[in-house]
């Protein structure tokens, strides 16, 4: 599953990668779906476009089986990294962009 966001003049696409994950119950052994989050931030910038991409696991106390969580997890990640981009590279980019 594919969401796309729009934050701070980033296009931020998440997309649920699907893993399979084991775990033991008592009188066995039973596979159950697990998701990891693609995350892809583009931009444009002064010089072109300008683009990155990561994977993230779900946030810390939170469940790999449940794909909402999973996509939450890859927006979260997704707006720390253009907060610091945003922060290195100034305001002035905001407003570049807004332009």
């Amino acid at each position: 599953m594919e969401q796309t966001y729009r934050y701070r003049g980033f296009d931020v696409v998440v997309n649920a990668l699907h893993a399979t994950h084991t775990c033991s119950h008592v009188g066995g052994v039973t596979a159950r779906r697990a998701y990891v989050a693609n995350v892809t931030l583009k931009t444009r910038l002064i010089g072109g476009e300008w683009s990155t991409a990561f994977r993230v696991g779900p946030l810390p106390g939170r469940s790999a089986t449940d794909l909402w969580e999973v996509l939450a997890a890859g927006f979260a990640a997704a707006t720390r990294v253009v907060d610091d981009v945003v922060s290195v590279m100034g305001d002035s980019l905001l407003a570049r962009q807004a332009a």
